[in-house]
């Protein structure tokens, strides 16, 4: 009898372990599902680098990992999350329309990265030209219109072949199915196949929110199913800390002479 408080012991901790990995499992499997229906655009508020995201919240080694080593300091260690600020989010109806941008973005990125003018390289320093190529703000909205129309076009195109293939299959059917009903001596009627024409990417199924509407405009043309919108708080993750309101304090700058250093602290006003 001393041995059965243990073993119910252990039973419920692997009724416990089991709970855990099925509610683990299935997150997954939710998110696989979705996964490619959000894109998220951040971009770096000084050098104006930009990393792209398929989750709302960074993830800091993968979006390192697009930045490329240019120059002393052009990679950070680590995200900071006050130098970070969303630049826009996407909405796709598909996760496939999603999954096709994002690898056009990286595809359109190490092009701006590795074929620029080779002025760059006679006319500018080292350091211009660092900064220069970390700069891709322009060029990723200007990335993001034609990603989304090439992923558009593809989309519709994929559902144009597989119409094409699904009536080729039905008039196979029906042509052996009515062979058949005539060696029986049966009649056999067909249904008619019923299949959806047009674009599979209707307007409006695309939104484009902007933290800044006018950062649109770097792009010259946008697909006209894409709709665009300002962002809202719950679009915006990122936020750059406080530590006081405005109007209750202010920033005063010291400077001790015998070290040259500079001190900033927030003193409370009158």
């Amino acid at each position: 009898m001393a041995g059965a408080p243990t073993k119910m012991a252990g039973a419920s901790v692997n009724a416990l372990r089991a709970l855990k990995q099925q509610a683990k499992a299935e997150r997954i499997a939710v998110a696989a599902e979705t996964h490619g229906n959000e894109l998220y655009v951040y971009h770096h508020i000084q050098t104006k680098q930009v990393v792209y995201s398929l989750t709302k919240n960074l993830n800091n080694n993968d979006s390192i990992k697009q930045l490329p080593f240019i120059g002393k300091k052009s990679v950070p260690r680590a995200l900071r999350k006050d130098h970070w600020a969303p630049l826009a989010s996407v909405s796709f109806p598909k996760p496939s329309l999603g999954l096709t941008t994002y690898q056009l973005l990286r595809e359109f990125r190490r092009l701006h990265e590795t074929c620029y003018d080779k002025s760059l390289v006679t006319e500018k320093t080292r350091k211009e030209r660092k900064w220069m190529i970390m700069d891709q703000k322009a060029n990723s909205v200007a990335d993001l219109a034609a990603s989304l129309r090439i992923a558009i076009e593809t989309e519709n195109k994929k559902a144009e072949e597989e119409r094409r293939l699904h009536k080729i299959k039905y008039e196979k059917t029906i042509a052996r199915l009515a062979a058949k009903a005539e060696a029986e001596g049966t009649t056999f009627v067909a249904r008619p196949l019923e299949l959806e024409e047009g674009e599979v990417v209707h307007e409006g199924d695309i939104t484009v929110r902007w933290r800044n509407m006018n950062d649109k405009e770097h792009a010259e043309e946008w697909p006209h199913v894409v709709s665009h919108a300002e962002q809202g708080r719950a679009d915006r993750p990122y936020v750059a800390p406080r530590v006081r309101p405005a109007e209750e304090a202010e920033l005063v700058v010291e400077v001790s002479e015998p070290e040259t250093e500079v001190i900033y602290r927030a003193v409370d006003k009158p």
